[in-house]
């Protein structure tokens, strides 16, 4: 792989640069180097590329980077970095040459199959599932209506049942009353028992109201005075009329 040096000035502008193909790049006095510097005779400062990285030889000179400082000996540069020697500031950095990056299985690679996965089985379950989840729903809210419907109209059949045990405090009126409405109660509960499997939660909510009013009629009636009438006087009516 590729890399470059260059001389930079205190601003950051490149003085000299050269792009190394392969080999090491030489910075020194000698006529040879890839950068000439005026350095003395046997120092120089020598760059390679390993491993995709910039490695830095440094003899006879102290170089500074990233905050260190160091003296003779190889040092890695990472992919690209700049350093100062005395009065003079370089760049290194490894050059991409175009050839395609090899797939590697990272964290990120293998978190996007895994939302790719998830999207395609959500795609596929949820529309199975919202469905039956929606009658299931409609069931259980069904199955709930029927039950007090049921409960409703046992508890509506023994309050009448209770309230005809002792008529001696009721009037005709009122029993005619009672009467007719446990005839009434006595219809709808053998239709219910009849036919209710075939209501829908609609009907067995108006029937649950039905009952809750019938319910309130029958509350009121047990509180309520006697209805009491009194019988006229036979014998003023007779004097009364004109003979």
């Amino acid at each position: 792989m590729a890399f470059r040096i260059a001389q930079l000035k205190a601003s950051g502008e490149r003085i000299q640069t050269a792009l190394i193909s392969q080999g090491a790049a030489t910075i020194s006095a000698s006529p040879d180097a890839d950068l000439k510097v005026d350095f003395k005779a046997d120092a120089f400062l020598k760059i390679k590329e390993e491993n995709k990285l910039c490695k830095l030889e440094v003899k006879g000179l102290t170089v500074n980077y990233r905050n260190h400082t160091v003296s003779d000996g190889k040092f890695c540069l990472g992919t690209g970095c700049e350093f100062t020697c005395g009065n003079d500031s370089f760049y290194a950095t490894i050059v991409n040459d175009g050839s395609p990056t090899e797939f590697k299985k990272g964290y990120l690679a293998n978190a996007a199959i895994f939302l790719t996965w998830s999207l395609l089985v959500i795609q596929i379950v949820v529309p199975a599932w919202l469905p039956f989840k929606i009658t299931s729903h409609t069931a259980k809210g069904r199955s709930v209506l029927a039950e007090n419907c049921s409960l409703g109209l046992d508890q509506l059949r023994n309050s009448l049942r209770d309230s005809g045990k002792d008529i001696s405090n009721i009037s005709p009126i009122h029993n005619d009353i009672m009467a007719n409405l446990k005839e009434e109660i006595e219809q709808i509960t053998w239709t219910y028992r009849n036919a209710g499997e075939f209501m829908t939660a609609e009907q067995l909510s108006q029937l649950l109201d039905h009952i809750e009013q019938y319910k309130f009629v029958l509350k009121e009636l047990k509180k309520s005075q006697v209805i009491t009438v009194q019988p006229i006087d036979s014998g003023k009516v007779i004097e009364g009329l004109p003979l």
